[in-house]
């Protein structure tokens, strides 16, 4: 008999600076497709703005890691294609 599978509970309630990257992304690609309305996409620069200099004061202090590098490559072949 399968086993059964059990959801998985979330138990880190934080934030890391990945994850605020993540949301500039899905932010970026939501204002690409049109997802928000002309007249909101002032607010919603603002907080890009915010996100990107807070993430800016993490950029000296935080090592790159091996997920990170992997994250470039991929970047930068899909860049030449």
């Amino acid at each position: 008999m399968a086993e059964e599978l059990k959801p998985v509970q979330a138990t880190d309630n934080q934030l890391s600076t990945g994850d605020l990257r993540v949301v500039l992304q899905l932010i970026d690609v939501a204002m690409s497709r049109g997802a928000y309305r002309a007249e909101e996409a002032l607010n919603i620069g603002i907080i890009v703005d915010k996100l990107v200099k807070f993430l800016g004061t993490f950029e000296q202090d935080e090592p790159v890691t091996e997920q990170d590098e992997d994250k470039s490559e991929v970047s930068e072949t899909d860049q030449k294609e």
